[in-house]
């Protein structure tokens, strides 16, 4: 089980240039925004990452909303590991259980996976928080990384996981929040 002290998610790359192309986008969008928000009731921080905003634009209004006043790490390795700024922000959180939403499941968000467990990290998929342009490629990337050692689940689990008891002051805030995802 993961525990909420040792939980962090990373927002990989929604933004503007790849959204018009990637697969059940609008879905995508509005799942990004309650699990966001639905970290943010846990107290979970949360790190957010483009791939080179200057030519691909920047996160999306809904979801930089959500974030609030975070600002994105900018990266141009397709792991974010391979960012020194967001290894920094990462590292600073002294937490080992990555929860990874975003997309693209098959490049950014797999290397980034196999790169965190290899450097020790726990990491955790939300399946219906990622995706890629193409469905087949999102369900590829998720079967490898479940075959590598990732846990893939779900939003409504996850936030479920984390919550634990029914008597923990977040449990309105998260129990309003997934009747929405209904």
């Amino acid at each position: 089980m993961m525990k909420r002290d040792d939980a962090v998610v990373v927002e990989v790359d929604y933004q503007d240039g790849f959204v018009p192309v990637i697969y059940n986008h609008e879905k995508l969008e509005t799942r990004l925004v309650q699990a966001i928000r639905g970290f943010r009731i846990l107290d979970v921080p949360i790190i957010a990452t483009t791939q080179y905003a200057k030519g691909l634009g920047n996160t999306t209004a809904a979801v930089a909303e959500a974030l609030g006043d975070f600002v994105p790490i900018d990266k141009r390795t397709f792991s974010c590991t391979g960012c020194p700024e967001f290894m920094e922000a990462l590292e600073a959180t002294g937490r080992k259980s990555v929860i990874l939403i975003g997309i693209e499941t098959h490049i950014c968000v797999q290397q980034t996976a196999l790169y965190l467990m290899e450097k020790g990290y726990n990491v955790y998929l939300i399946a219906d928080c990622l995706s890629a342009r193409f469905r087949e490629n999102h369900e590829r990337g998720l079967a490898r990384l479940a075959d590598s050692g990732a846990t893939v689940t779900t939003l409504e689990s996850i936030l479920f996981e984390l919550l634990v008891d029914s008597r923990d002051p977040a449990f309105r805030g998260i129990s309003d929040l997934v009747k929405e995802i209904w």
